[in-house]
Parts: C-alpha cells; structure tokens; sequence
C-alpha cells in the first residue's frame, strides 16, 4: 500500500516554492516511481488537494505511481500562464529525485 499523504514544500527552479502533497509508491519496489501530477480541481486550495492525495493518490501509489498533488499557491487552481508554469517546473524538481522515475509524466 502507497505511504500516507505527506505535504512538501518544493523549491521550484525559478526560486518560488510550491506546496505539495505527496504519496510514494509500496516500498516493496526497488525501482523508480513513475510521475503522476493529480491536480486536485476546484480551486486547488489545501483542503481540496489534500483529499485528492488521500482518496485517489493512494489508490495510484498502491500501483507503482509516485503522486504529487499540488496547492494552488494562490486559490485560482492551475490556470494562467503563471499557474501552469509552475507544474513545468515542480515535473523537472521532482524528478531530480532518486525515487522519481524520469522521462514520461502522467498529468491528471
């Protein structure tokens, strides 16, 4: 089973930081976790992120996948160009990771 849902606060390549929920993959696996981004919708606030990490981001790690589920950083979800600009850029921190998979990202 995925671990529980831990909230990071990730330093992102332009030097902003982005809040972020994260669930790892079973660790009986010795490889890479493949990226899942889960965007939480709404307005991506906390509460909304951290349920999505919860209820379907374990469902995605007890398969292998290493899941992050944003926060808004400013509860207008991930549109615009600033918003978006900042998934970019949390995929590329990330997989700086050992434990990340690089290469493909799934974006849900």
């Amino acid at each position: 089973m995925g671990q529980a849902a831990a909230q990071e606060r990730i330093e992102l390549g332009d030097g902003s930081h982005l809040n972020v929920f994260i669930v790892k993959p079973s660790e009986t696996t010795t490889e890479p976790g493949q990226l899942l981004i889960l965007m939480g919708g709404g307005p991506g606030n906390v509460s909304i992120s951290r349920d999505t990490s919860v209820w379907l981001g374990s469902e995605f790690a007890q398969r292998g996948w290493w899941v992050a589920v944003p926060v808004s950083p400013n509860n207008r979800a991930f549109r615009g160009f600033e918003n978006n600009q900042k998934i970019a850029l949390l995929i590329e921190a990330l997989q700086q990771r050992a434990d990340v998979a690089a290469g493909k990202t799934l974006l849900a």
